[in-house]
């Protein structure tokens, strides 16, 4: 899932862009805070690995892992 960057400047454009995003994407963020929504959804996160992918910074921070 992509989700909320570390860096501040790329949070910031995810801020800026997420509304014209979700418009044009079906309701889709660019900016969630994955590991809690995880968390407050109930589950346990077992193993988590983040990082960029290919792509603009804005929209390829990635996060995978494993919750129970």
């Amino acid at each position: 899932e992509h989700g909320e960057a570390p860096d501040e400047n790329v949070r910031r454009w995810q801020e800026r862009l997420n509304p014209v995003w979700k418009k044009v994407s079906g309701g889709c963020n660019l900016n969630r805070n994955i590991p809690e929504c995880i968390t407050q959804g109930g589950f346990n996160i077992r193993e988590i690995e983040t990082g960029y992918s290919e792509g603009p910074k804005f929209g390829s921070f990635k996060y995978r892992g494993v919750a129970d």
